[in-house]
């Protein structure tokens, strides 16, 4: 009888060491904040290198359309003026469709679930 106080007593704080997990920083040495920074900035990257990829798609479909290829100039030699990439952009009537898709990217959002 007395080992099963004991274990009761005792087991409980054996088996809590395994409920506590390293901070990344611990182990990387790296902080939790600097590695989401991180992976923003390289969520921001691979989306500005997607929509460029995407005007250059645009620009050879519609060779007769100039935006499309003065976005993309623009974009690649002042990489900060992709912040006003807006669907707004595409007014003219022929480029509804073009503006549909854009609006439905510009409104999506990234998220991160650590489950």
């Amino acid at each position: 009888m007395r080992i099963s106080h004991f274990a009761a007593v005792v087991l409980p704080f054996i088996v809590s060491g395994c409920s506590i997990h390293p901070l990344p920083e611990d182990v990387t040495g790296v902080s939790t904040y600097h590695i989401v920074r991180q992976i923003r900035c390289e969520a921001r990257d691979t989306i500005s290198k997607v929509v460029i990829g995407y005007l250059h798609s645009l620009a050879d479909a519609h060779p007769n359309i100039d935006l499309f290829q003065r976005l993309v100039s623009q974009y690649e030699s002042e990489p900060d003026s992709i912040r006003n990439f807006h669907y707004n952009l595409f007014k003219d009537p022929e480029l509804v469709e073009v503006r549909k898709a854009v609006k439905t990217f510009y409104d999506a959002g990234i998220a991160y679930n650590s489950n």
